[in-house]
């Protein structure tokens, strides 16, 4: 289906030879340059800042943004119904009208909430996960944080929201070790601030999720790379983490820029927006725990560097983070 999905970005976003769905008076047309409504993707691996950059984003009366649509699990769901060459939409006219509507939906879906923010001439969905081109012409913002720091505030949002909730992140044979920290965890949230080398001590754990930060990575350059050869229909900024939160005032600009819009219509960033660069404090039970750049220094023991490294180093490299090399 993704394949089938760039196909389609391709092409011109032409209309489909079919009755049209009923929709809202509100809901934007097809995209285009000329479009009073357009829709954008905010995207990057969990806990990399894209709550922080949507609340940015969301500053400017242009833009509206919501979470989290996760349009990946319908794609899971087109893809199932076209894979089976026995199935009617599995070629032909009816898979070409079921591909334009899948597309139609994710849009008209973003779409809908227009009426939130009147003002926006952009509506966004924010959701963790790689860069997915499903709609032709949108624009897509990913933002790159250090694994390191992924890793660790990763584990710290399973072990308060247990490994049931994120079952895609928590293999089944890695739950054990992880209720053994959250009983920890129950006992008293403190406790890994107090003892930090004992948050990140199974290799496998750590190892799996660098893997999937490296996967994403390089999912995410080759997307970028078709993007930018025309191969793609869609255009796509990288923004850092780490750039972004050390020099707000150099970097913001570029988010509203990149959607053509005056930065200087933008309000200024604010704590009570949630929209400063990091947190006033540590608070290992709030999903907003801390958001510091280089914080895995704590947690981080030579062994579990190491496992980042074999398992990511290459990706690491790709993306500027350098600062530890094992000999």
């Amino acid at each position: 289906m993704i394949d089938n999905i760039k196909q389609l970005a391709k092409r011109n976003s032409g209309p489909v030879e079919v009755e049209a769905p009923t929709l809202p008076e509100h809901v934007g047309r097809p995209q285009g340059d000329g479009d009073a409504q357009r829709v954008c993707f905010l995207s990057g691996h969990a806990r990399s800042g894209t709550n922080w950059v949507g609340s940015l984003l969301a500053l400017h009366p242009k833009v509206h943004v919501r979470g989290e649509y996760h349009f990946e699990a319908l794609l899971r769901g087109f893809d199932d119904f076209f894979r089976r060459e026995w199935h009617v939409a599995s070629g032909g006219p009816a898979r070409e009208v079921a591909q334009r509507y899948f597309v139609e939906t994710v849009r008209q879906t973003i779409l809908a909430t227009a009426h939130e923010k009147p003002s926006a001439t952009w509506l966004c969905d924010q959701t963790p996960r790689r860069i997915m081109a499903l709609v032709p012409g949108a624009r897509h913002i990913t933002i790159v944080r250090d694994p390191r720091d992924v890793i660790v505030s990763w584990t710290y949002h399973v072990l308060r929201c247990g490994p049931e909730v994120v079952p895609a992140i928590v293999e089944r044979e890695q739950r054990g070790t992880i209720r053994k920290l959250m009983n920890r965890y129950k006992k008293d949230a403190d406790h890994f601030e107090r003892h930090p080398e004992e948050l990140l001590d199974d290799e496998q754990w750590v190892r799996h999720m660098a893997r999937g930060w490296a996967a994403m990575r390089q999912r995410d350059r080759e997307t970028i790379r078709l993007m930018e050869a025309g191969e793609l229909n869609g255009r796509a900024m990288e923004i850092n983490y780490e750039d972004l939160r050390g020099d707000l005032a150099t970097h913001r600009p570029k988010l509203y820029e990149f959607l053509d819009l005056d930065p200087g219509e933008a309000d200024a960033p604010s704590s009570e927006t949630k929209t400063s660069a990091g947190f006033e404090r540590t608070d290992t039970k709030s999903f907003y725990r801390a958001g510091v750049a280089g914080g895995w220094m704590k947690y981080m023991h030579e062994r579990c560097l190491r496992w980042v490294w074999d398992a990511a180093g290459e990706e690491m490299e790709h993306a500027g983070y350098t600062l530890y090399q094992p000999a």
